[in-house]
């Protein structure tokens, strides 16, 4: 499965990337403190303002039951499903 990472350029434009290359180097240290400030569903929220997506991704930020891996796997595979299944 191939995931894409949204960035939003300084002109609001939104982008689609790669994204396994930057998660893939983030450790689980650092994703996970991320996580727990919210900082996913927040970027979601404040730079793509969409809020539906956002609010899905903090319920799985707030699910401390889950892994580094296991977030990371939930969240790529959201931003998949809302950004770039065909609609």
């Amino acid at each position: 499965m191939r995931y894409f990472c949204l960035t939003c350029d300084y002109d609001g434009t939104v982008a689609l990337r790669p994204a396994h290359s930057k998660f893939a180097g983030v450790d689980d240290a650092t994703w996970s403190y991320h996580l727990g400030k919210a900082d996913y569903s927040r970027w979601i929220r404040d730079a793509i303002k969409d809020a539906a997506v956002a609010d899905e991704i903090a319920l799985i930020e707030k699910n401390d039951r889950l892994s580094p891996a296991q977030s990371r796997e939930r969240i790529l595979s959201a931003l998949h499903e809302h950004y770039m299944t065909p609609a």
